[in-house]
């Protein structure tokens, strides 16, 4: 199969994927593929970056006065960047994608331990927790009166709103990173325009973790920002910015 034409396919996949998110399991594919469907994706999460993401910025920052407050020059912040935060960010927004338990009643509270919000992770925790008792309960009780066929029920109804739990964690993993910016009055409003580009790294994450597993979505994550911060720093070099 020529490349083109793979790219081609893949592009088809990915956007009945973001049409109709779905929890498919795997896919048994060999290295060469997953290889070429993140470079695919990791190519197309590059031109969202270059031309839409850096030119909302440029408008953004002229406008509203949003300016991003990352030092690109630091090297604690590529290491971050590029080993750290795939690691963290994957297993926080995508590890349980396939997991009822983790999207509803965990993912919420180690969101908000992400964002350091400890406060709001311990009540998220407590009313989890109690939701997660009562329900457990519940279905004890169901299956004692001959209920049997309600957790198939439950569990087909969670995946018809599947979708819905995937775009809640890709939004909240692109929202997350509005703290990367220094915004000031009610212009700064539109700080969440700014995470175009970490929308499109969640889509093609999540998308990846789904279809190849969590590995391949914690490489593309890397990868991406390897690739966009060794970019920014060519580009600042190259026009003397300091």
């Amino acid at each position: 199969m020529k490349i083109p034409d793979y790219w081609q396919r893949e592009s088809s996949d990915f956007r009945r994927f973001l049409a109709q998110p779905h929890r498919r399991r795997p896919d048994a594919t060999t290295v060469a593929n997953g290889g070429g469907r993140m470079l695919f994706l990791l190519v197309l999460a590059l031109l969202v970056a270059l031309f839409i993401s850096i030119p909302v910025d440029l408008l953004l920052e002229h406008w509203a006065g949003i300016e991003s407050k990352l030092d690109m020059s630091g090297l604690q912040l590529f290491f971050v960047a590029v080993v750290a935060a795939p690691i963290l960010e994957e297993l926080t927004f995508r590890a349980g994608l396939r997991s009822a338990t983790y999207c509803l009643f965990v993912g919420p509270s180690v969101i908000a331990l992400l964002l350091l919000a400890y406060k709001l992770a311990m009540v998220l925790a407590v009313l989890s927790g109690t939701i997660a008792l009562i329900d457990f309960l519940y279905m004890k009780w169901a299956i004692s009166k001959g209920k049997n066929g309600l957790r198939f029920t439950r569990g087909r109804t969670y995946l018809r709103r599947f979708p819905l739990v995937f775009w809640s964690y890709t939004a909240a993993f692109a929202l997350m990173h509005v703290n990367n910016y220094s915004v000031a009055g009610l212009a700064g409003l539109l700080v969440v325009f700014a995470v175009s580009s970490q929308l499109m790294i969640g889509m093609a994450a999540s998308y990846l973790r789904l279809r190849n597993g969590l590995i391949s979505a914690v490489i593309f994550h890397g990868l991406f920002n390897f690739v966009w911060i060794a970019l920014t720093l060519g580009l600042l070099t190259a026009f003397d910015v300091s």
